[in-house]
């Protein structure tokens, strides 16, 4: 119930990004992703080429992106030995970079984040098409880009659910861990 009653705020804190199928643009991209971490290190998707990478786009200020990040920190543990790697693009509202910075690193120290998360801009159509390199409809967080050994987008997943919703959260990390397989299961 915890997040039924939280959506109604979510929905108010980022109309621009309510809903919608973000694949347009993105499945088959090879995206040139390369940002600064928060001591100032650049990360670039380029440099995970030959894994399996999962991209996470969410914020602090979004419900889901917490019941995301609940799920991803010890699935990512399991699946890092495997070669699969997490990054996290963040979209925060402050103006101000150390604000906003400040609230990614509060989220990553609230789930135990160990992948890169990084800020990557504003909420809004415009600002996650900017740290996409242009590409890709993305009008709902969280969304996650599931990035084959080739460096291309191979699957695109909006939205999250929790376990209050049953057997569709279930079926959900179900299809991830299937994707994520099947790619593994490619050559590098």
């Amino acid at each position: 119930m915890r997040t039924a009653a939280l959506l109604p705020l979510w929905l108010l804190a980022a109309p621009v990004l309510a809903a919608g199928v973000p694949a347009d643009g993105l499945v088959g991209a090879r995206l040139d992703i390369a940002l600064a971490d928060r001591q100032g290190r650049t990360v670039s998707l380029a440099d995970y080429r030959g894994k399996v990478v999962v991209v996470t786009l969410g914020g602090a200020w979004c419900v889901n992106c917490h019941d995301e990040a609940r799920f991803l920190v010890p699935w990512a543990a399991r699946r890092q030995p495997q070669g699969v790697a997490v990054i996290g693009l963040h979209f925060e509202y402050p103006d101000d970079p150390a604000k906003a910075g400040a609230l990614v690193d509060g989220f990553a120290r609230r789930y135990g984040i160990g992948w890169p998360l990084l800020l990557a801009g504003k909420p809004s159509r415009a600002g996650v098409a900017a740290a996409l390199g242009g590409r890709g409809a993305i009008t709902s967080l969280p969304t996650t880009l599931i990035i084959g050994r080739d460096g291309r987008v191979r699957h695109v997943h909006a939205g999250w659910t929790d376990k209050i919703s049953g057997a569709m959260s279930a079926d959900a990390q179900g299809a991830l861990d299937t994707v994520v397989d099947r790619l593994l299961a490619e050559p590098g």
